[in-house]
């Protein structure tokens, strides 16, 4: 039995083909037509009825268009759903692009290292073979998201939109690939001449740089800064300005350089998984970059005591103020006497609230559980006097009426709030600053990661 397409099997086939009507109609039609249309068979599209008994609600789809995002649009609408949740909004996109360009760049600079590497290998070595092969690609899963986002953080897509080249990345890839095989060969001659680290780090910077500024060309130029600018689905319009795509690791590294740093988180979420993603990460950047005793200048806001919990099983951090504006509470004696046996059982050294809704009754509860009460935002000297003097332990003026705050190393009031840092006194003569709090000041940094 012969197992090869013989003359007779094709004369066979073609006789078969054209003597078939429908076979000869079907060409007449595909021939100009689309055949996804051709095959849809309208009885069993009338049946296609999207209903369901359990509908998840989720935002509108998002669209990858002709490239291979595919991981980096599910990661970014997982995300995307809670910051909604957070902040009220009808609909809301990450960046895609921006996610992408830095997915490319990386990998670039993983190619060219990797050349490197294996520049004393023969030219037919199956990884190096495999590297010139490969080229550059869409490609990816969850790990490498991560590791981007906790190296670069996310915009929202208005600060980094989509682009032709994003949308269509065949032919940059295929442009960008060639470039890297094309100078890979010139490292490795250059490696096989001799040439110091020093030159082959050179000469992978200056190609880097090339790679930098063609992806900026397809992708755009990612931003440094951007405004937020959003609606909610009350039709209020917000924006937060100046913001940047820090991550977490920048702030450790900023930590380090200024010593008189001292942070406050407001991570924003309160869904428990969430929070104990935020927070594992942090803990593992701390770890891997041998800054983990920078966490000894935090303060851990923790919303609720859910929150607290979740955190504290994370790590045990050394300082934590509980703050009321998320979570509120019934503005009892009772109440209050719940959150403050709380924070005294769990060593969290403060809570936050509004100035109305301070009551002087709560003093005495505060004293005998041993913690300190913080108010915000309080702009008139008599006011914050008055809250002082009912037992408050802090409660920044715009006025003089309060004493300087104390130098760097001192023990001093904090006030932590909504977003804001801890130890600071505003002063109305100048715009002084001074700082004090744990421990020796603080200096604030927007941060979207």
């Amino acid at each position: 039995m012969s197992s090869n397409i013989t003359p007779a099997d094709l004369a066979g086939f073609r006789e078969g083909y054209r003597a078939d009507p429908m076979r000869q109609a079907m060409t007449r039609v595909l021939y100009t037509t689309d055949i996804s249309k051709v095959i849809c068979r309208p009885d069993d599209a009338r049946k296609m009825v999207f209903k369901f008994s359990t509908d998840i609600k989720t935002m509108k789809s998002t669209n990858q268009k002709s490239s291979g995002r595919c991981w980096l649009f599910a990661a970014t609408n997982v995300l995307r759903e809670h910051i909604a949740k957070e902040l009220n909004l009808e609909d809301f996109e990450l960046s895609q692009s921006y996610m992408a360009f830095w997915d490319k760049f990386e990998r670039c600079n993983y190619f060219f290292e990797a050349i490197l590497e294996t520049a004393g290998l023969p030219l037919n070595d199956r990884t190096v073979n495999f590297l010139l092969q490969g080229g550059l690609s869409d490609g990816g899963q969850w790990d490498m998201f991560t590791s981007l986002v906790r190296k670069y953080g996310v915009v929202p897509k208005d600060a980094m939109p989509e682009t032709f080249q994003t949308s269509n990345t065949r032919g940059s890839n295929q442009y960008i690939s060639k470039f890297m095989r094309k100078n890979a060969l010139s490292l490795r001659k250059m490696a096989a001449g001799g040439a110091s680290r020093e030159a082959l780090e050179a000469e992978k910077k200056a190609l880097l740089a090339k790679c930098f500024s063609f992806l900026s060309s397809c992708y755009g130029e990612p931003p440094e800064t951007f405004d937020f600018e959003y609606v909610d689905k009350d039709k209020n319009f917000h924006r937060e300005s100046g913001m940047t795509p820090l991550s977490f690791r920048d702030l450790l590294e900023l930590m380090e350089d200024y010593p008189d740093i001292c942070v406050v988180t407001d991570s924003k979420f309160t869904d428990a998984e969430i929070v104990r993603l935020q927070f594992e990460a942090m803990v593992r950047d701390g770890a891997e970059l041998g800054l983990s005793y920078l966490f000894d200048r935090m303060i851990i806001q923790v919303y609720d005591q859910l929150m607290f919990r979740v955190v504290d099983s994370v790590r045990h951090f050394r300082h934590y103020i509980y703050t009321l504006y998320v979570e509120g509470f019934g503005r009892t004696e009772a109440s209050f006497r719940e959150r403050a046996l709380f924070c005294a059982q769990n060593g969290i050294q403060g809570i936050t609230m509004w100035d109305t809704w301070w009551d002087g009754a709560f003093a005495p509860i505060a004293a005998r559980c041993g913690v300190k009460v913080y108010t915000h935002t309080v702009n008139d000297p008599q006011q914050a006097s008055a809250l002082l003097e009912s037992g408050v332990a802090a409660g920044p003026s715009a006025g003089d009426a309060l004493p300087p705050a104390p130098r760097s190393g001192q023990a001093g009031p904090r006030r932590p709030g909504p977003g804001g840092g801890a130890g600071e006194h505003r002063h109305a003569a100048g715009g002084r600053r001074e700082r004090g709090g744990i421990p020796g000041g603080e200096r604030r940094q927007r941060a979207w990661s």
